[in-house]
């Protein structure tokens, strides 16, 4: 219901709800000529309103004092809830249904733009006011049907807040053709910024909330080894490790214009001016304080040195002079081929005896063929094998010391050939994994489109190597270049065994890609292709998957 209040000024009519004034007392102001009326129904006179005008006259009634400690609630679409369901993302609070029958839709949104922090709340405290001058990078939208850059009314006001969150009550009321407004509470992340420069030297303090091995993370990687040294101290032996093939991942070479580097972690931004001298102090201090390189160290630094293929970082010297031995066989030469003998013959054949020979005879179980028209993405020899159906020639060349962490054009490992194969037996292949996680493969590996192994286990429906890939490590949280997460595309394809141990290892079922659609929706569209195709067995597929996504909330 709509209430009119008009002013005994100059009669003007004041479009209002009915919810909004009642039991109101006091006097409210005219917005056409300011006079101050006073706020009482029988004498500004009230009737029921005409239909919705496109354009919502706002007025303050001191909401902040009003605004009760519950959810954000208000009128959506012409309809009034008591319970808003929304979660903010980016700069978007989208909104979920009150009704839990109802499938949530993502295009369902509101968008503030050209605010102080328009990506997220951080803490802030600001009023727009529907007679502000207007400006030309604000902008509000409803859904995709909306959009203004005046004439509207947003409040935030901030009750309480921490290094890490900030809560408070938000008041908007939109003109659109429905009049939409919300109010409630809100709470937010608050993100907090670093900047180091490329001499080591940061722009703030770290907020104490940072973990010391984040803190050890960002002093390492700036090259503030004084600072470095404090949290150092009570680090872990795993965490130093972690730290020294951190600055690996990360190193740059040359002494002209530093490399700009983003990391967010633990609510705080990290901007970083990388320095290869300040990254060589940081090599030094962990090197002298016994942190060595184990077997994935020595990958990165592999890898490292494969990307630097015209010039030698700095940390090459340093490592001579400490590890003679490992440097040398680092960069020896990549093996040739004395025997003559092609060892894919035998892997196409599954010739376990036949590729022994052949790596008698001098052969690097890492072979990598230089032959770009016969291998055009740099395989290994175990590449080769997990392609096919080489199990056996597999398995030999694990044993033979092969490396199960080269990297082919694609960014791709080996396991992303035996997550992807289905000529191999679901036994070979669990047993071939095995082996591959007993010898330190990188199971978070991600190729050039952001995927990993985890990925094509969700894809390809194999719950035995998903569960090992869990069990190993795996991060089951990761996203592709997309944003789609293992679950994303568990949910896509319909495998419930997937999706059911992705579930209990902590998954979240209500994460958004960059399309903004959650689990559900790629869900929810296949189910109805199914269903239009008339195919049954598909039909069932998708239903257990949006069972298990209602038993976890998803």
């Amino acid at each position: 219901m709509k209430a009119i209040l008009i002013c005994s000024q100059c009669s003007s009519e004041h479009h209002i709800t009915e919810s909004k004034i009642q039991g109101k007392k006091g006097k409210f102001r005219c917005k056409s000529c300011s006079f101050l009326n006073p706020f009482d129904r029988s004498e500004a006179g009230s009737q029921e309103a005409p239909a919705p005008s496109p354009k919502l006259v706002l007025f303050d009634l001191q909401f902040e004092s009003e605004i009760p400690e519950t959810e954000l609630h208000g009128q959506w679409k012409g309809h009034f809830f008591d319970d808003f369901r929304s979660v903010w993302f980016d700069d978007r609070l989208l909104i979920l249904p009150a009704d839990e029958n109802e499938i949530f839709q993502p295009k369902e949104y509101i968008s503030i733009t050209g605010l102080a922090h328009p990506k997220k709340l951080k803490g802030f405290r600001f009023d727009v006011r529907p007679d502000d001058r207007e400006n030309q990078s604000r902008m509000v939208s409803v859904s995709d049907t909306f959009s203004a850059n005046s004439g509207y009314r947003l409040s935030l006001t901030v009750e309480s807040e921490s290094e890490t969150s900030v809560q408070g009550k938000i008041y908007l009321a939109i003109p659109d053709e429905t009049n939409t407004y919300l109010n409630g509470t809100f709470k937010a992340l608050r993100i907090q910024t670093v900047e180091f420069e490329s001499n080591g030297t940061f722009s703030k303090e770290l907020p104490s909330f940072v973990s010391n091995k984040l803190a050890a993370k960002v002093y390492t990687l700036s090259g503030n080894t004084l600072h470095l040294q404090e949290s150092f101290s009570r680090l872990f032996e795993e965490e130093k490790r972690i730290l020294l093939e951190t600055l690996f991942e990360h190193w740059i070479i040359g002494e002209g214009e530093a490399e700009s580097l983003v990391l967010t972690e633990e609510n705080v931004i990290f901007k970083f001016s990388l320095s290869e001298k300040k990254m060589t102090e940081s090599l030094i201090f962990l090197i002298g304080n016994q942190v060595y390189p184990d077997a994935s160290s020595w990958d990165t630094i592999k890898n490292k040195l494969e990307s630097f293929s015209d010039t030698n970082p700095s940390f090459v010297g340093i490592l001579k002079k400490k590890f003679p031995t490992e440097m040398e066989r680092l960069l020896e030469p990549p093996s040739s081929n004395p025997s003559g003998q092609d060892p894919s013959i035998a892997i196409q054949k599954d010739d376990p005896i036949l590729l022994r020979e052949i790596l008698n005879s001098g052969v690097s179980p890492s072979y990598v063929s230089p032959e770009s028209s016969l291998n055009p993405l740099s395989f290994s020899l175990l590449h080769e094998a997990l392609s096919s159906a080489g199990a056996k020639c597999g398995q030999l060349l694990l044993d033979s010391g092969a490396d199960p962490n080269h990297v082919d054009k694609n960014g791709e490992t080996p396991l992303f050939r035996l997550c992807q194969n289905n000529e191999i037996s679901l036994k070979d292949k669990t047993t071939l994994l095995d082996s591959l996680i007993t010898l330190g493969i990188n199971v978070d590996q991600q190729s050039l489109n952001g995927m990993t192994g985890l990925h094509w286990c969700s894809i390809f429906g194999e719950p035995s190597l998903a569960k090992r890939l869990i069990q190993g490590g795996a991060n089951i949280h990761i996203a592709d270049n997309f944003g789609n997460t293992s679950l994303h595309e568990a949910c896509k394809f319909g495998h419930s065994s997937v999706l059911a141990l992705l579930l209990e290892a902590g998954a979240m079922p209500n994460v958004f890609n960059q399309e903004h659609r959650c689990g559900r929706d790629l869900a929810f569209e296949s189910l109805e292709s199914a269903e239009l195709q008339g195919n049954e067995e598909e039909v069932a597929r998708y239903e257990r998957i949006l069972s298990l996504l209602d038993v976890y909330g998803g």
